[in-house]
């Protein structure tokens, strides 16, 4: 963001006048009062520099990027806030989103702030060719934030955005969320990830960047990930909070089922008692079976197609987005089957417990992640339930014996 000075020193965002301000700005648009973190990483981000916020699942990581481009919009529409801050007309924020239900997740608070958005995927693209729209073209102009999936980055659409100058000059900032994925996904099965960083070098505008997680561990992962998006120390403002969950129990049982089965009994507790219950499974196919399982042994449940469900990436979109609803507005108990497509961004505010059932978790960060998916466990009694192959003691004892690990 450009300033120009009006005196000596210009005018900076992370100072006393600067957060009152910024407060000022923002009150009419939010029910509520930022958080001072949230207000640290905003202002830091007017003034300039990259934001990297690892703060809990729930804690409002969204609104980093919502605040931002609201405060950067009633700057461009109403100089006489701020003399000494000139910020570009129309200003525009593209926000990377790693799965399909973040970005549907999402895009409900940025219009609730009063942002213009659109999401681009495989999904919304068919459905704009259907009713004979571009998105792309859409998207040059008037719309504040671009919510796109990394698969995008590379596509010809995103060449044609990026060749036009008008939007080139509108995009003031970058989003990107669950940034540990850099990590794990963009070195597995979605090499797409690794083009984000590539994707700010392409921006004439030289935006920032505001990179979002909640499990992002210090050492070699923050490492590679600030290497990826080039994140540099100087430039870039660091904000960490703690993400330990007091108010969930952590309990590990003994799957009892074998991975090919097609009953699982010792699942069946899911269905008794008022609880919303996320069961995570590590295949489509499994998660199948289990919903099958449950579906069966759920006969006699008023409402059972709307209560026992799956969310995975081979369902129809309309599909997922009504589960999604479901789980966002549908307060009888229900349980859902999912994928890792679950596991990121997703704010079901009304979810008791989650269960994780089929492997070994790869590592911590994974099985944070997904219990995160419980908002707040106070006064509910939340539970996270991992379940283990039965040959996982096994395969810690073994893991233990072997030279050379830390102890």
């Amino acid at each position: 963001m450009n300033q120009e000075s009006t005196s000596t020193q210009s005018f900076r965002f992370n100072s006393p006048e600067g957060h009152v301000l910024c407060r000022k700005i923002l009150a009419p648009h939010f029910p509520y009062s930022p958080h001072d973190y949230q207000l640290d990483g905003v202002c830091r981000a007017l003034d300039g520099s990259d934001i990297l916020a690892v703060t809990p699942t729930g804690s409002g990581k969204t609104a980093f990027l919502t605040m931002y481009m609201v405060a950067a919009r009633e700057l461009a529409q109403n100089p006489t806030l701020c003399p000494a801050v000139v910020v570009k007309r129309d200003p525009a924020m593209l926000v990377v989103c790693p799965t399909k239900s973040l970005e549907i997740d999402m895009k409900p608070k940025f219009t609730a702030a009063g942002l213009s958005t659109l999401v681009i995927n495989a999904d919304t693209i068919e459905q704009a060719r259907h009713a004979h729209c571009d998105l792309w073209a859409e998207a040059r102009s008037g719309v504040a934030a671009i919510l796109l999936a990394p698969e995008q980055l590379k596509t010809k659409g995103f060449e044609s955005l990026l060749s036009n100058k008008a939007f080139q000059s509108r995009v003031i900032a970058m989003g990107v969320d669950e940034v540990h994925l850099l990590v794990t996904w963009g070195a597995q099965f979605r090499p797409a990830f690794r083009q984000i960083g590539h994707m700010r070098l392409r921006l004439s505008n030289n935006p920032i960047l505001i990179g979002l997680s909640a499990t992002l561990r210090s050492g070699p992962p923050c490492v590679t990930v600030c290497g990826f998006l080039g994140l540099r120390e100087g430039t870039c403002h660091f904000i960490r909070r703690s993400n330990a969950r007091y108010d969930i129990q952590l309990i590990f049982r003994d799957m009892e089922s074998g991975r090919r089965a097609m009953e699982f009994p010792e699942l069946a507790w899911v269905l008794s008692g008022e609880r919303n219950i996320i069961i995570f499974c590590l295949t489509i196919a499994l998660g199948f079976r289990v919903t099958a399982y449950l579906w069966k042994m759920a006969s006699q449940l008023p409402g059972r197609a709307q209560r026992v469900r799956m969310y995975n990436a081979l369902n129809w979109p309309s599909y997922n987005s009504d589960t999604l609803a479901f789980m966002h507005n549908d307060l009888r108990s229900r349980v859902t089957v999912a994928t890792d497509t679950l596991a990121v961004g997703i704010d079901a505010p009304n979810t008791h417990d989650v269960v994780l059932y089929g492997d070994i978790p790869p590592d911590s960060d994974m099985v944070l992640q997904k219990v995160g998916r419980i908002r707040n466990g106070r006064g509910k009694d939340s539970r996270a339930v991992v379940y283990l192959p039965r040959n996982a003691t096994d395969v810690a004892r073994k893991a233990l014996k072997t030279p050379g690990l830390p102890t």
